[in-house]
């Protein structure tokens, strides 16, 4: 079989589109890119087959193919030093979870929908946001996990206790202390905490039960 013969049959095939059911396993703007680069690698292999082997493919065979090459984005046709993973904007490091997209004309719902700022009251905080130094949240995120951990185990149970939601009463039940004394102690806790973040003590008042 001639090189123009293979090509003649594989865009046969794809006219007769034995390939359309891939494109339900892609999804996003470059899923006409990844079903045109699985498309090219499973024409190579049905190439490659034929004249190497001898071997026609059969187009379930094809069609397998052409999705897992599809998918992967990884795979290209074209082959270069290009390393996707270092590329910010590459649809690998989306999927991966590596980079999050941050829109400047607009926000994303609660439902994931993208409204545009002309058509919603947009968030200056947004802005805000994206511009903070993170430098003082995160060393007090360290100073408040190291303060954890000098705490005695019972001490942080409490704690652990309290942050889930549970109630006083069911704090000291669990605990086998009497509310008063649950309730004090997370009252000098509290007044630990805020004396090492530097902030002003509460005056006393009742926990919420």
């Amino acid at each position: 079989m001639t090189q123009e013969q293979i090509t003649t049959q594989f865009a046969a095939k794809v006219a007769r589109g034995i390939f359309n059911p891939v494109a339900r396993h892609l999804k996003g703007p470059e899923a006409e890119d990844r079903l045109q680069e699985g498309l090219a690698l499973t024409y190579e292999s049905y190439r490659h087959y034929i004249l190497d082997h001898g071997r026609v493919l059969e187009d379930g065979i094809l069609v397998h193919s052409c999705r897992q090459r599809a998918v992967d984005l990884t795979r290209h046709f074209v082959k270069t030093d290009y390393q996707p993973r270092r590329d910010v904007l590459h649809p690998l490091n989306f999927k991966n979870g590596q980079v999050q997209v941050l829109r400047l004309d607009g926000l994303v719902n609660e439902d994931g929908e993208f409204v545009e700022e002309t058509t919603a009251a947009f968030t200056i905080g947004l802005g805000e946001a994206t511009s903070t130094d993170p430098t003082d949240k995160l060393l007090s995120a360290i100073d408040l996990q190291a303060w954890l951990e000098e705490l005695p185990d019972a001490d942080q149970e409490l704690l652990a206790l309290r942050l889930a939601g549970s109630t006083l009463k069911e704090v000291a039940t669990h605990l086998r202390i009497s509310i008063t004394a649950a309730f004090e102690r997370l009252r000098t806790l509290g007044r630990e905490l805020a004396y090492r973040s530097g902030l002003p003590v509460p005056s006393s008042r009742p926990l919420p039960a």
